[in-house]
């Protein structure tokens, strides 16, 4: 599994921790994240490549790592009712 610890000021700070694996049963990556603002997310997950797509029910993401690792450009959208619009877009560099 890998495990991502990630800090973010978004109208104050917004840290995740999120777990990530590979699920034999369902034959696919998965992503479990939790936040400090108190909420679980369970993430499907597929790679190919660079790209790594994230689907959940509400939320979804398309995070594209740069060649050398250190970089992601990341693009989520949210669907609150019928339709997924745009959520934010972000840039992540590791430390």
């Amino acid at each position: 599994f890998l495990v991502q610890d990630e800090r973010a000021q978004v109208d104050g700070p917004f840290d995740t921790l999120s777990v990530m694996g590979w699920d034999d049963e369902a034959g696919c990556y998965f992503a479990r994240t939790f936040e400090n603002h108190g909420f679980y997310r369970h993430y499907d997950v597929t790679v190919e490549g660079n790209l790594w797509t994230i689907s959940g029910k509400t939320e979804r993401a398309r995070i594209e790592f740069s060649d050398d690792g250190k970089r992601q450009t990341i693009t989520w959208e949210w669907r609150p009712q019928d339709a997924w619009l745009p959520l934010c877009d972000r840039v992540a560099t590791k430390l």
